[in-house]
């Protein structure tokens, strides 16, 4: 009967996991990047600021490259072919300055701490809009200091106003720190959005926490069954 009702115990405990791993899986992985959609910082809270190199006026962020303009709220009015908006939240980037043909381009750069060898996921929004030419381009870089530096450029295809489209590239750490480098690419336009930008690491399936409890069930099964013997 004690037999009967340990393993009737580890099998609820089992099943409790398991379930609790599913709903962890619910739960949006946390983003590794401080103010990711630009709502934080120190400035104009009407209208649009621009923003030099080197400028920390957004919290958690630095500006690199040329200028760019931190919009505090849309510009325009809805059904205006100028309108512009943000993607998450009410703040967002222009990264040309309003400047067609802008090179370089400006962007923003942040360190985030990283374990060497676990994988994560860079994802952001790209803002373009007819109304100023399209298509916007972004040169994202994880400019890893340790390792070599991941470019690649993301491109939008939509078209009309105010679009924004949700890009990602997934790298594996090589150190300690990662520095995540965000920059508008050379185009014929004056207008590249870039807002809700996030580094999340990478989480296990819930098939694979499956697995793992298991196992470990299994594991604590047989030693149990050995100090009985004993």
């Amino acid at each position: 009967m004690n037999s009967l009702k340990k393993s009737t115990t580890r099998a609820l405990v089992l099943s409790a996991l398991i379930a609790g791993c599913g709903a962890a899986q619910a739960v949006a992985p946390a983003n590794l990047l401080t103010n990711g959609s630009f709502e934080l910082g120190s400035t104009e809270t009407t209208g649009f600021s621009p923003l030099g190199t080197g400028s920390t006026a957004m919290t958690g962020w630095t500006v690199v490259g040329d200028n760019l303009n931190w919009f505090h709220a849309a510009y325009s009015v809805p059904g205006d072919p100028n309108y512009l908006a943000a993607s998450n939240g009410v703040k967002f980037l222009d990264l040309t300055g309003l400047t067609a043909g802008c090179t370089p381009c400006g962007g923003v750069e942040q360190v985030i701490a990283t374990n060497v060898g676990d994988k994560y996921t860079l994802s952001f929004d790209l803002g373009s809009s007819s109304g100023f030419a399209i298509p916007a381009a972004i040169t994202a870089t994880l400019q890893i200091v340790v390792g070599g530096i991941v470019t690649e450029t993301f491109t939008s295809t939509a078209s009309g106003v105010n679009n924004w489209e949700t890009f990602s590239k997934s790298f594996t750490a090589s150190a300690a720190s990662t520095t995540v480098r965000v920059v508008g690419s050379f185009a014929q336009m004056d207008y590249v959005g870039l807002d809700n930008v996030a580094v999340t690491a990478a989480v296990p399936e819930p098939g694979t926490w499956a697995m793992m409890l298991a196992g470990m069930a299994a594991v604590g099964s047989v030693a149990s069954r050995r100090r009985a013997q004993r």
